[in-house]
């Protein structure tokens, strides 16, 4: 069973799930509290049964709703009730598909604009746990925990074995002697580790290190960073990582990378983090290419380098590391984040607009408002599919509305020239001054003019307000600002 229900003032998830579908959810969240989550939840509404007020109050105060969906799910009026009264707050839900199922229209539409992961096209729990425990809705309520930045390597849905598949402790392998051949120490350890025997692995693989046993190190940096077969220690970790990569050992030049990039166990360094997954790419490692080729189009660690991002997302990709969202999630990536979407814009900026889509529709598929904007933006110019202002605006309309400022002004361009919508000078006018009011500097200058001349959108000229605006991006050094403000009259 899951550990108590979080009942503190932190930021914390609140989950929404059918009591049917309770044996499938409840290990979901005691994995999640394992890896430090706080969460909220019920032990489960009996179909009929009134909503209760308390329940109510625990998602007004949450962070976010966790919404476990299946045909369950979908016929309770309970947990649609919760998805609604949330959504209706402003509080975001993340849908998990439990299963392939068929929502009424209007709940597939309402549901179709926020981040969902599909529990099916994933190969196994490690996965689908890492991907979900990495969502970025759910971060905020993540505490003090291991790798709280969503690196997870917990196998939190295999802790326990069932009474019937443990070994009797009188069957057990005998530990290695101190004299074992490092080699063998390290295959008894893997022999435990694949058995889940953590405390026996964790003595293997310290003898197997001792002796010099890169693979070994390995692995006993895994535990350390786990918490399996010994306390968690983030340094130890670290230190294993360490001197397994200085043996040669890739996976371990990947890890001890990660560890820099985050500060975890050592000081955080940037720039040791990408010498040492420049190491471990150089290698043949692919999840290392990726990894820095997401550092060269952050500028993370180094200058940004539009184009050595690229070569190293395309070397990634010849290993199999591509563009497909199941490949991405089956390898543990959490297709939702802003790594997605910086990739799509080192192609977009390379004119790799083909790729460069494939990347924005995963992240858009994931519910991510900068895909959806650069998504629309694919539409409108032809960039990569084939031009469809009309399926751009509908993408603009879905980042507009989530607070995107790029997404508000072009919108509100489409209303005010008729590309792929109904002219509207007013719903232009509406847009372009959501975005103003984001610091938006087109948007800013748009709404300006408007008050400057008046007429269009039915707006009253306000010379005062004009200048206001003005002089916004004005001081921001705007040429076109300033010319306007001299026309005005208006003296610096």
């Amino acid at each position: 069973m899951p550990c108590a229900t979080y009942e503190g003032r932190e930021p914390y998830i609140f989950v929404s799930y059918a009591h049917r579908d309770s044996v499938r959810v409840l290990p979901i969240i005691e994995a999640l509290q394992a890896v430090g989550f706080r969460i909220w939840f019920d032990a489960g509404i009996e179909a009929g049964a009134e909503w209760p007020e308390y329940i109510a109050q625990r998602l007004v105060h949450c962070t976010c709703v966790l919404a476990f969906m299946s045909e369950a799910a979908r016929d309770s009026h309970n947990c649609r009730r919760e998805i609604n009264y949330a959504i209706h707050k402003g509080i975001d839900p993340l849908v998990v598909y439990l299963e392939d199922v068929v929502l009424p229209p209007g709940m597939e539409m309402q549901l179709g604009l926020f981040q969902a992961i599909f529990r099916s096209r994933f190969a196994d729990d490690r996965s689908f746990i890492d991907a979900l425990a990495r969502a970025r809705l759910l971060q905020p309520c993540l505490g003090a925990a291991p790798d709280a930045t969503g690196y997870l390597v917990r196998e939190v849905l295999t802790d326990a074995l069932p009474e019937s598949e443990k070994v009797p402790e009188s069957e057990k392998e005998p530990l290695p002697e101190t004299d074992t051949p490092p080699e063998d120490a390290f295959k008894a350890g893997l022999e435990a580790l694949n058995a889940r025997r953590y405390d026996e692995a964790f003595r293997c693989f310290t003898a197997a290190a001792a002796g010099g046993h890169a693979g070994a190190m390995s692995k006993l940096a895994w535990h350390y960073k786990a918490g399996r077969g010994v306390a968690t220690d983030y340094t130890m970790a670290a230190h294993w990582y360490r001197a397994a990569a200085e043996l040669g050992d890739l996976d371990s030049m990947k890890e001890l990378a990660w560890h820099y990039e985050i500060g975890s166990g050592v000081k955080m360094d940037p720039a040791e983090a990408v010498r040492w997954y420049l190491k471990a790419a150089e290698g043949g490692h692919a999840a290392a290419m990726e990894l820095l080729a997401r550092c060269y189009a952050q500028g993370q660690g180094m200058a940004k380098d539009p184009k050595m991002a690229i070569y190293w997302y395309r070397k990634a990709a010849a290993k199999g590391r591509g563009y497909s969202r199941d490949r991405l999630q089956e390898m543990g990536y959490d297709t939702s984040v802003p790594a997605i979407c910086e990739r799509g814009k080192a192609l977009y900026a390379a004119k790799e607009y083909d790729e460069a889509f494939d990347c924005f529709r995963i992240g858009a598929d994931q519910g991510h408002s900068d895909a959806w904007y650069y998504l629309g933006k694919c539409y409108y110019t032809g960039r990569g599919v084939e031009q469809n202002q009309a399926e751009a605006v509908r993408w603009y309309s879905a980042a507009a509305n989530k607070g995107h400022a790029d997404a508000q002004y072009a919108l509100g361009f489409c209303y005010a020239h008729g590309a792929g919508v109904k002219q509207s000078h007013s719903m232009a006018f509406m847009w372009y001054k959501k975005a103003a009011e984001a610091g938006h500097t087109a948007a800013i200058n748009n709404v300006a003019w408007t008050y400057a001349f008046g007429g269009t959108a039915g707006v009253k000229r306000n010379k005062e307000e004009a200048i206001r605006l003005f002089l916004i991006n004005a001081n921001k050094g705007d040429q076109y600002a300033i010319r306007q403000l001299q026309e005005l009259g208006y003296k610096f």
